[in-house]
């Protein structure tokens, strides 16, 4: 699976980030929940899964497919650890005698079935099933650990279910779900930065630092790029990354101020380097300067507005005041323009895209950013970048 590195190139006072798939306990509140809004969808495309043909035997943690299905009588299924995930393209029947992880940890197993199921006569599940159609479960058949159905669910003749939050809270659900919502935040008033971040820089003298109670990148100092690195990693595939903080920028000496801030996701295999100075943002790249190291969505927060001129492929030109998406790349390829205000650059090419302006803005309350990645659905990745003013997003 593909991870970023958070690593931000920008002036804030606050940084949060949260990082989630749908949640696990949010698709099994309870033993039974049947009608069920979430997920909005059981079609899930794990990465490389390894097709079944029975569900006999013993499975290690990982993804497995398989048709529609039945399982003969007095099948047994075990695992090895948390978490084997079968995701069934279809109907499934748990015939008579049936036991499935019966001995194992409950958070080993995870069934998804697009389709209906039924379960039949003195068949054991521990593990947790999603269903997109209805449910039967017959005589004595049990569950332990929670099944939740978009349809309906019947039968239940001395049958019984019972839930196990803390199976759950173990349960790597893979593309299904997360365990829980990971948020991370600094307020920076410690003295200095702690060990979440990595401070570097490739052209000037200055390292970002602490600097009254806010994190500040640049000085008022011509020829600067330089980065701090949040730490953590992020899933890139079937996840939800918000990133929101406050920007500040002032001490201007001129009519314009120059140049800008960048957040950036990185692939968080390759070391976090800034790339070119000026209007790149420390994202992009110049004639003979590489562009950021790893570098996946470079978001730029541009003054001068140079970061739709140079740094890659497809610029449309210069524009003042904007915010601009530019795409991954590598060493002095890549980092393409992706979108941006002023529709997407083909307007107001001589004035400002943004009102108020993003530099200036040395005010309270500070303009507060808030970038989405949403790559829930697959080969997808859907960026949204918001800012509040005073007024809301």
């Amino acid at each position: 699976m593909k991870f970023w590195r958070s690593c931000l190139i920008v002036l804030l006072l606050l940084v949060s980030f949260a990082g989630r798939s749908e949640v696990c306990k949010d698709i099994w509140p309870s033993a039974v929940t049947e009608t069920s809004s979430i997920p909005a969808s059981v079609s899930y495309s794990p990465s490389n899964p390894t097709t079944m043909n029975s569900f006999s035997g013993t499975f290690a943690p990982g993804d497995y497919k398989i048709g529609t299905h039945s399982i003969g009588n007095n099948t047994t299924l075990t695992t090895t650890g948390a978490t084997t995930r079968i995701f069934v393209e279809g109907n499934l029947v748990i015939n008579n005698n049936v036991l499935l992880n019966a001995g194992g940890a409950p958070e080993n197993l995870l069934i998804v079935v697009t389709g209906s199921l039924s379960v039949y006569n003195n068949s054991v599940i521990r593990g947790f099933v999603l269903v997109g159609g209805s449910v039967f479960f017959s005589n004595n058949a049990s569950i332990n650990g929670g099944l939740t159905a978009r349809g309906s669910i019947s039968g239940w003749n001395n049958s019984n279910a019972t839930y196990n939050a803390d199976a759950l809270s173990r349960l790597d659900g893979g593309v299904v779900c997360s365990p829980a919502l990971t948020c991370f935040n600094d307020d920076f008033q410690a003295s200095s930065l702690s060990d979440s971040w990595s401070a570097s820089r490739s052209s000037g003298s200055f390292t970002p630092s602490i600097v009254n109670g806010r994190l500040r990148i640049t000085q008022n100092v011509g020829n600067q790029s330089t980065a701090a690195s949040f730490q953590r990693l992020f899933p890139g595939v079937a996840n939800l990354v918000i990133v929101e903080f406050d920007q500040l920028a002032y001490g201007k000496t001129g009519a314009e101020g120059a140049d800008g801030v960048a957040v950036v996701l990185s692939d968080a295999s390759v070391t976090p380097q800034p790339g070119a100075f000026g209007g790149p943002l420390g994202y992009g790249i110049k004639p003979g300067i590489p562009g950021f190291a790893g570098g996946w969505l470079g978001v730029g927060i541009d003054e001068y507005g140079n970061y739709s001129a140079e740094g890659g492929p497809a610029s449309p030109g210069r524009r003042r005041q904007s915010v601009v998406l530019r795409g991954s790349g590598s060493g002095s390829s890549g980092y393409r323009y992706l979108a941006g205000t002023c529709s997407n650059g083909t307007t107001n090419t001589g004035g400002n895209c943004l009102s108020p302006s993003v530099d200036n803005n040395n005010v309270s309350p500070a303009h507060r950013y808030r970038v989405t990645v949403d790559s829930r659905v697959s080969s997808q990745a859907m960026v949204k970048v918001e800012r509040n003013t005073g007024s809301g997003y």
